[in-house]
């Protein structure tokens, strides 16, 4: 990287700025921190102070889990090694290592374009990176994303600079950074295998290619066999948990069979909402497909401009049809990936047009992204320091507690909370695969449950079995008359075979029925329905 004293001062107050607006995200009181980040962040969080505390890879504190990506986990374990006791210190240093990683990634965008000379180009794309509000409310969230960005930014760098001459010297550099890659996000191989697709088809040679894979291979290659000796699979279970296991019951329990022609309308839809509701980075889906035509008429007019970064483009492609088409799930921060692979190529697309129309679309974009980030419901997370409180003084101190959203939970107690929705236990899918949900709560002597009417009966009510009518008895509701999705549900598992009496089997009996009535739907988008019979608590929470 250049001395400072050599980079131009607008270029270097541009990066002091975007640094420190991340920063002050790192320094908000606790009250507004807790708002900046998603609850899978503290899953991390939890695994890392179970493995600097106990020595064990898991987020309860008694089960193994592989439902992470191993190198932002790498990052936290000093933290919270130095930290230790002081959990919300660790959470601070964890966003401020996002806002060293999330400002890297955009100083390597500039580079990208100013190794191909656009400087003034670069300027703005890191611009427009750096003060990107739904990009910020994505990489700063405690999850790996600043740091998958970061590295995809240097992938991007890295084949423009990776000349011939380079990389008879340079594979190892590429080699290792395509395995931090594969490391921050397992499913970083499409971006992998388009780089190095690229590089076989630009070299005409085999060789470059086999050294780059097989330096990448040696660096992922202990994670993989640690899953695959331990878990039986090389793949982390959040692969296969929530959301994606229940896109696909929904569509085998109306269908009984992927080879049915309503496959083909269904991932249309999917592709359709996937793509309508999350393309903000840009503003939205319609600044996203003008910006697209402009690029495709710009690499038609100008292909060679644009040939050293095409291969981002087919790794974006491959990365989006994964998610969308094969696991039916696209999750809010995976967009941030695409936004970094294609940001380069969109400043080369704008360069040639009216600065007046690009500075008035920017803008556009930006204001469109911020008004996105001021609704979003952040309130609706507002449940996890309840429910945290009814842990620790409702529920009794020897009892174990499953939840289905469950990071701040684990986080934040010590007490035996399970994870119910399989992100990051890899134990609990296979029963619900075959409708046992409540064996398992059996066999792990789970004896509440508590969530939000939505997940307790509407998403996975079914999956519990005929038997939970007769085991799950209604404890206390909680309500939340501000935000109805908030509202919690509370409920005691009968941990041997003897029915309830009538008067008890009452909670899933009502909330799977009120929930059947409703059409399907892929977001989740039903508080607005809640049922009206479960607004009111049911009595005083009793101890």
């Amino acid at each position: 990287m250049a001395p400072l004293s050599s980079i131009p001062k607008r270029l270097l107050y541009l990066f002091i700025c975007g640094f420190v607006f991340r920063l002050i995200l790192a320094l908000l009181p606790e009250r507004y921190l807790f708002y900046v980040i998603y609850d899978d962040a503290y899953y991390y969080f939890a695994v890392a102070k179970n493995l600097t505390s106990r020595g064990m890879l898991s987020v309860d504190g008694f089960h193994l889990t592989n439902g992470f990506h191993p190198l932002w986990l790498f990052v936290l374990i000093p933290i919270f090694f130095i930290f230790q006791g002081s959990l919300w210190v660790c959470v601070r240093w964890a966003v401020a290592f996002s806002a060293v990683f999330d400002t890297a990634a955009a100083w390597f965008i500039y580079k990208t374009l100013e190794r191909l000379g656009r400087k003034r180009a670069g300027f703005w794309a890191a611009a427009f990176y750096l003060f990107n509000p739904y990009g910020l409310l994505h990489t700063m969230n405690g999850l790996e994303t600043a740091q998958n960005s970061f590295l995809l930014a240097v992938l991007v760098y890295l084949s423009v600079r990776a000349t011939s001459d380079w990389l008879k010297t340079g594979w190892p550099v590429l080699g290792t950074m395509c395995g931090f890659a594969l490391l921050s996000r397992t499913d970083n191989v499409f971006v992998v295998g388009a780089l190095c697709g690229y590089f076989f088809w630009r070299e005409r040679a085999f060789v470059p290619v086999l050294r780059i894979a097989a330096v990448a291979s040696l660096l992922v290659l202990p994670w993989l066999v640690f899953n695959f000796f331990t878990f039986g699979t090389v793949l982390q279970t959040s692969a296969g948990a929530f959301p994606s296991f229940h896109h696909h019951q929904q569509y085998l329990s109306e269908h009984s069979s992927y080879w049915r022609w309503a496959l083909i309308p269904h991932l249309l839809r999917v592709a359709y909402e996937s793509f309508v509701l999350n393309a903000y980075h840009y503003g939205n889906w319609v600044l996203t497909l003008l910006l697209s035509a402009v690029l495709a008429r710009q690499m038609l007019r100008r292909p060679g401009a644009f040939r050293p970064l095409a291969w981002t483009l087919a790794g974006a492609a491959l990365f989006a049809a994964f998610h969308i088409l094969v696991r039916w799930t696209w999750r809010l921060w995976y967009p941030q990936a695409i936004f970094v692979l294609t940001l380069p190529l969109v400043a080369l697309a704008l360069e040639k047009l009216n600065p007046k129309w690009i500075a008035l679309g920017g803008v556009a974009a930006l204001a469109l992204g911020a008004w996105v980030v001021w609704v979003c419901p952040f309130q609706m997370i507002d449940r996890y320091p309840l429910m945290l409180d009814i842990i620790n003084r409702r529920i009794p101190p020897g009892d174990r507690v499953g939840a289905f959203n469950s990071g701040y939970l684990q986080y934040f107690t010590d007490r035996r909370v399970l994870n119910l929705d399989g992100v990051v236990n890899n134990e609990i899918i296979p029963y619900y695969e075959v409708k046992e949900g409540l064996a398992y709560l059996r066999k792990e002597r789970v004896r509440w449950i508590m969530d939000t009417p939505l997940f307790l009966g509407g998403i996975f009510g079914s999956y519990f079995g005929p038997g939970v009518k007769d085991s799950l008895a209604l404890a206390y509701v909680v309500p939340n008359i501000v935000y109805r999705g908030n509202t919690v549900i509370v409920a005691q598992v009968q941990l041997d075979s003897v029915p309830l009496p009538p008067e008890k089997k009452t909670l899933f009996a009502k909330l799977i029925e009120v929930w059947k009535t409703r059409p399907a739907s892929r977001n989740w988008g039903g508080f607005q329905f809640f049922p009206k019979k479960y607004s009111k608590a049911i009595g005083p929470p009793q101890k």
